[in-house]
């Protein structure tokens, strides 16, 4: 039984073996990027049945390309699947296993702020933008993106930086892109 997690400051991807009183081995690094103000990994998703873990990666602020990744859950074959460019922070990311998808948001400040949610193939082909939201002053970003497989529906969060309340959005996965009109509700906090 192991757990997986992304040490943003260190840049690395680390999971530690869980027995019944927390750890009982580990931590143990799978991935290491240089650690630099360059190298940010927000998020990960785990595909467990073909051993993989994909995660977003980069720094728009340090005009670092941004990454969807993938990597073996051992550490090996790292694949760079999207290219953000240097101006698309990417953050939250899940799976859709049943039907082949990466979902993940994305936050670019150059000019405002527009936070996007996106859909793409496994291997990171046929991207298809899902939702837009462009905000000015308090700039509202879309962190998180999150898959109920049983119910076909696809949840983000979009809200200001350490302010409430947020927005909660929420549509079917088999929307067709963009999402027209997707469904929401208030969040009390700040949605993560």
């Amino acid at each position: 039984n192991r757990l997986y997690w992304t040490d943003a400051a260190q840049a690395q991807i680390i999971y530690g073996v869980i027995g019944p009183t927390g750890l009982s081995s580990g931590p143990t690094t799978v991935i290491d990027f240089p650690n630099s103000a360059a190298n940010d990994l927000e998020d990960l998703a785990l595909d467990l049945a073909n051993a993989h873990i994909y995660f977003t990666h980069g720094n728009a602020e340090t005009g670092f390309t941004n990454k969807i990744g993938r990597v073996g859950l051992d550490g090996l074959n790292f694949l760079e699947l999207i290219d953000l460019g240097v101006n698309e922070k990417p953050f939250g990311i899940d799976l859709d296993l049943k039907n082949g998808k990466i979902y993940y948001t994305t936050n670019t400040t150059t000019t405002g702020n527009d936070a996007r949610l996106y859909r793409a193939d496994l291997n990171g082909a046929y991207i298809e933008l899902l939702f837009s939201l462009s905000t000015a002053v308090p700039a509202q970003f879309i962190r998180d993106v999150k898959i109920d497989p049983i119910n076909d529906i696809v949840y983000w969060s979009v809200g200001a930086v350490d302010a409430a309340p947020g927005t909660i959005y929420y549509n079917d996965l088999n929307g067709t892109a963009p999402f027209a009109a997707p469904s929401s509700f208030a969040s009390p906090g700040e949605p993560r």
